[in-house]
């Protein structure tokens, strides 16, 4: 019997490690939020200065954006949300159309 309860962890954990993860083990300071939001990319110095998008995952911190084709995007810029609110952001990573940004806090005034 313990020979079958063993194998039966083992197949379990194989089946496991073939499922599809979206994101590997990752720990946020804020949580995401699933949501579908019309943005712009402002790029200050590019030949095309501004790119459409969509925010899929807002935080407090942060933001991951998909675009309709991949584009090349610069370390700092701004990101416009449909009701105008625009935040300075740094890119943190990309991969294929999907960005990740970190918003980046405004020094008190």
């Amino acid at each position: 019997m313990q020979g079958l309860g063993q194998r039966m962890i083992v197949t379990f954990m194989i089946k496991l490690s073939r499922l599809p993860t979206r994101y590997p083990m990752i720990t946020r300071r804020t949580p995401r939020l699933a949501t579908v939001k019309s943005a712009t990319l402002v790029l200050n110095e590019a030949a095309e200065p501004e790119v459409s998008c969509h925010v899929v995952e807002i935080s407090a911190g942060g933001a991951r954006v998909v675009t309709n084709i991949p584009v090349k995007i610069p370390e700092f810029l701004s990101l416009r949300f449909s009701d105008g609110v625009e935040r300075q952001v740094r890119r943190c990573w990309t991969k294929g159309r999907e960005i990740g940004f970190e918003f980046i806090r405004s020094e008190p005034g």
